[in-house]
């Protein structure tokens, strides 16, 4: 069998040509598992990253929360009368802290499931 490369012409073995075509069709599937392997690895590596800045945030925000309540409690302890049902100033100030309050325990949420996750 004559094969052509470009200007170039070979003589080669019938079985020589089947074979190569056999390799090159087992190539191009594994070249393409190698590609998504490879991909899944990337995807898992920036999860991971995204989770640790995540895990870094956290105090972050924890602090920024926790001088909200302070600010908050210094405001509660100037009103005259502190029950929510009887002045809006107070209403406002409980809604805002239960607001706060439960950010907080979000963030313990999340700070849990990361390090869960990470291992």
């Amino acid at each position: 069998m004559t094969v052509t490369d470009g200007s170039e012409q070979f003589d080669v073995m019938t079985y020589q040509v089947t074979n190569d075509l056999d390799l090159a069709s087992h190539v191009l599937p594994a070249d393409k598992a190698i590609q998504a392997d490879l991909s899944a690895i990337r995807a898992q590596q920036e999860k991971k990253a995204l989770e640790k800045q995540r895990l870094e945030d956290i105090p972050m925000q924890r602090a920024l929360i926790n001088s909200q309540l302070d600010r908050l409690r210094e405001a509660w302890s100037l009103l005259p009368n502190k029950n929510p049902k009887a002045s809006s100033d107070a209403e406002a100030i409980y809604q805002e802290q239960q607001t706060l309050n439960q950010q907080l325990l979000e963030l313990k949420e999340q700070e849990i499931l990361i390090k869960l996750n990470s291992r």
